[in-house]
């Protein structure tokens, strides 16, 4: 099978391990999602560490817990921000008028819950769609290879844990990124 361009969303990088690791890589987009409550929340002092080490992959950020318009000024305007992901049109409508030029991906459960009315570089979501830019989820780099291999050209995946603080066995990534399946 010849290799297909594909391209990745890391989603809720929390390493600076990851981060590396993936833009190395030359994955398009390493999200980050400052909201506490989520499965791979990270501090803002943390991103901000992370982002110094890494570069060419785009940086996008969710903050769907933030109110204060300060706060989510303090993210956007951050010089490595490229965009932000979010489930909730209204804070992506909030961010465009803020910074235009941002990218916004919006997270479904259903690629029927789009907002159409956005400009919209990406969707996020399980499921089949035939709609420009959407960015199949998937639950590993086993389910990842699955969907490449039914032809999926985006793909959306979170980055897993780490055995210890620095180890990490990326194989699996590696086969994924590679297209060695």
């Amino acid at each position: 099978m010849e290799n297909q361009p594909v391209r990745y969303f890391i989603l809720g990088v929390m390493t600076l391990t990851d981060a590396r690791y993936f833009t190395a890589l030359g994955v398009d987009y390493l999200h980050f999602d400052f909201n506490p409550d989520s499965l791979y929340p990270i501090t803002q002092p943390a991103w901000e560490a992370i982002v110094e080490w890494v570069e060419g992959s785009d940086i996008i950020c969710s903050f769907d817990h933030l109110f204060e318009e300060e706060q989510i000024r303090k993210i956007i305007e951050h010089s490595s921000v490229a965009g932000v992901l979010s489930r909730f049109p209204d804070m992506l409508d909030y961010v465009h008028r803020m910074r235009p030029e941002l990218q916004l991906f919006q997270q479904v459960d259903d690629v029927s819950e789009t907002d159409h009315h956005l400009d919209l570089a990406g969707i996020i979501g399980a499921g089949d769609s035939t709609i420009k830019n959407h960015f199949h989820l998937c639950e590993g780099p086993l389910e990842a290879q699955s969907a490449v291999k039914q032809g999926k050209k985006a793909i959306a995946i979170h980055p897993g844990t780490e055995d210890e603080v620095g180890i990490k066995d990326f194989e699996a990534y590696d086969r994924l990124i590679y297209q060695e399946f």
